[in-house]
């Protein structure tokens, strides 16, 4: 048997399942740092929204609002 040659293929065998374990962990950390930027987004999308929805009304814009009716 060739020990040299088994050796060889071993090695790059190793070699491959490392890269590939590498590869995979790199995709899965992109796809949930991706993940949690567009939950950060909208959770701050929500808290803008929040924050204009309970704003307390001017009674200068109320004014104005009305006066253009």
């Amino acid at each position: 048997m060739h020990y040299g040659r088994a050796f060889t293929v071993g090695i790059v065998m190793l070699a491959g399942a490392l890269i590939t374990v590498e590869l995979t962990a790199s995709a899965v950390q992109m796809i949930a740092m991706h993940a949690e930027s567009r939950r950060a987004a909208a959770w701050v999308a929500a808290e803008q929204e929040l924050a204009a929805a309970s704003a307390p009304i001017r009674a200068a814009d109320l004014i104005q609002v009305s006066s253009l009716e």
